[in-house]
């Protein structure tokens, strides 16, 4: 979803992992103006596989998907990037060819606001998937399908309108997660005296732990600090997409962020996937 509507499309690429200048391949979906934008469109990329030792499908660099925001008279804004393998979707076309939820994360918002309002360079690589987001933001429907193009023969054309599947695909459970924060540890720092917290993040709900003192560990371990935090945090309602259990449960969910903050500034954040915390079988439950 967008706040505030957008002018938005997918754009798959492949690029070249030691030159993330050089594009391979590209295409895109249609336009739509939309908060809650839907495509319902098939696009087809043509790659080449080389031969060779060092050849095949699995030389092949990751399918970097985008969403970006369309604009008429400057360059179009990435929104958000995930990857998939070209070599999964080979090896298990059966469950890639099915749509299921893709997320996509990017730089947090206040890595955008900064340096003036300009979007910084860290967001931005955040943005375009060149560095590993941390913020979630929003989630795609698609489905993937590798074929072997024969020599000769026509070229397929993608087809523009394909059956609507949204419907059905985006029922899902609402679901509760409990956080507890214990401990803080920190390395090679000099916060000793300084306010410490935790920030557990699901999607776009938070939950942030209460404030504590950080402390100094004695010599030679000057540098080292902790906190005592030992606080259960406030249950975090969301809602994961369907299936709930069974092999693919917790696929489509947005990842738990944990983010230690200090001074009212994030120092850095740990992720788990929604996927460890859900059941993988009836007869399993969540993990904690």
């Amino acid at each position: 979803p967008f706040q505030g509507g957008s002018d938005a499309y997918v754009r798959v690429r492949v690029v070249d992992d030691d030159d993330h200048n050089r594009v391979i391949q590209t295409c895109q979906t249609k336009v739509v103006s939309s908060q809650n934008p839907e495509w319902n469109q098939e696009v087809i990329m043509r790659a080449r596989v080389a031969g060779g030792k060092f050849g095949g499908v699995g030389a092949l660099p990751p399918l970097r998907l985008s969403v970006m925001d369309y604009d008429l008279t400057g360059d179009d804004d990435h929104v958000a990037s995930t990857s998939v393998l070209i070599r999964d979707i080979i090896a298990q076309p059966k469950a890639h060819a099915k749509p299921k939820w893709y997320c996509f994360y990017g730089g947090t918002r206040n890595l955008e606001s900064s340096f003036r309002g300009h979007v910084s360079k860290l967001a931005k690589r955040m943005n375009a998937g060149y560095l590993e987001g941390s913020a979630y933001r929003g989630r795609v429907l698609m489905s993937f399908e590798a074929t072997r193009e024969e020599t000769g023969k026509r070229a397929s054309r993608a087809k523009t309108r394909i059956p609507k599947v949204s419907d059905k695909l985006s029922r899902e459970w609402p679901c509760i997660l409990h956080s507890e924060v214990l401990d803080v540890e920190l390395f090679q720092t000099n916060s000793k005296g300084k306010k410490c917290y935790v920030e557990v993040e699901m999607g776009l709900s938070k939950r942030t732990s209460p404030k504590a003192t950080l402390k100094s560990e004695r010599d030679p371990l000057v540098r080292e600090c902790y906190a005592e935090i030992n606080s259960a945090l406030a249950p975090l309602q969301v809602n994961l997409p369907m299936p709930f259990d069974g092999p693919h449960a917790g696929e489509g969910a947005p990842d738990v962020f944990i983010r230690v903050c200090v001074a009212g500034k994030s120092i850095g954040f740990a992720r788990v996937p929604a996927k460890r915390l859900t059941p993988v079988d009836e007869t399993m439950g969540p993990r904690s």
